[in-house]
């Protein structure tokens, strides 16, 4: 059996969150930023490296003073890991992405490391999902998806993905119960779908914490 998740940062029932979220260092200051221009390049060329663009002084820094943050954070498409966390998760997660070690300024500088999954499936063939557009549909410019549904046989072993139609990340219960097992903090996990019981929360709200919670996990 299998369960896929679209993975979040955690919050309170209130709709807070619990620990700080970190992103790149200056992504949002300007358009021409070196961290919003790999942004974009991961965001529209999903599943492909960005190596060769990689800023060689990237830093990222949490997005408040007043909470910490916890062991993990998203950024879609990437994730952002404490050393601990990715020491935890290496090995799982290795073959499926590429791995960058950049220091958290946050008072004291730590070792993190930025994480880009590089798996991307596509779900566009599949008549029980149902796709935002961007524009008309025969512009064949997907925006998202908002009811998901996956065939078993395309998820093979990847326990950590991308689409071409949508840039969230999404994991699969092999990630899901490693980052569990290892008490690591920060993240959340939306339940999508399971292979016997197919689409278990088929739209995805606008208001997150309105899920149930056992179809939304935050830790």
């Amino acid at each position: 059996m299998t369960t896929v998740y679209k993975a979040h940062n955690s919050y309170k029932s209130n709709g807070n969150s619990i620990y700080a979220t970190v992103s790149f260092k200056d992504r949002y200051e300007s358009p021409d930023s070196p961290y919003a221009n790999i942004g974009c390049r991961a965001m529209q060329n999903m599943g492909k490296s960005i190596r060769p663009h990689w800023p060689v002084d990237c830093a990222l820094v949490p997005d408040e003073k007043r909470r910490k943050p916890g062991d993990a954070s998203v950024d879609s498409p990437f994730l952002f890991f404490s050393s601990r966390a990715y020491l935890e998760l290496q090995d799982l997660i290795e073959p499926y992405g590429e791995s960058y070690r950049v220091p958290l300024l946050n008072g004291v500088e730590e070792n993190w490391v930025v994480y880009l999954p590089l798996r991307c499936l596509s779900v566009i063939d599949d008549p029980r999902c149902e796709i935002d557009w961007l524009g008309p549909r025969e512009n064949n410019r997907p925006f998202g998806v908002k009811k998901f549904y996956f065939e078993e046989e395309k998820l093979e072993d990847n326990p950590i993905f991308t689409l071409e139609e949508d840039t969230a990340v999404f994991v699969t219960d092999k990630f899901f119960d490693r980052v569990r097992d290892a008490g690591l903090k920060g993240l959340g996990f939306r339940k999508l779908w399971n292979s016997e019981q197919g689409s278990i929360h088929s739209e995805i709200t606008t208001i997150p914490r309105a899920l149930p919670e056992d179809e939304d996990f935050n830790w």
